[in-house]
């Protein structure tokens, strides 16, 4: 993605710069980069990019308990069913 965009390569030489304007101009154009880097297309602002990968990261990880929850409560109806079956061979 950088060696394919001459902005992204202009913007980073110009980091080390003192002129503001260019400073300004830079930081929008690096903002971008970090969000394409994150695969987030349509959006130029970091915070709705980290917003949205926490928001994704916390959604998978409530589905993810979700599913460990029906796993336990399903090993251990199971297991119930086990016992009954093991008392009808007494």
């Amino acid at each position: 993605m950088l060696e394919k965009s001459n902005e992204y390569q202009l913007a980073f030489e110009n980091i080390i710069t003192d002129d503001d304007k260019i400073l300004e101009t830079t930081f929008v154009i690096l903002e971008k980069f970090i969000c394409q880097m994150y695969v987030v297309q349509n959006s130029s602002n970091v915070n709705d990019v980290r917003f949205h990968l926490f928001s994704n990261d916390t959604l998978l990880e409530e589905n993810d308990n979700l599913q460990d929850d029906d796993m336990n409560t399903s090993n251990s109806e199971s297991d119930d069913d086990d016992d009954y079956e093991d008392a009808s061979f007494l």
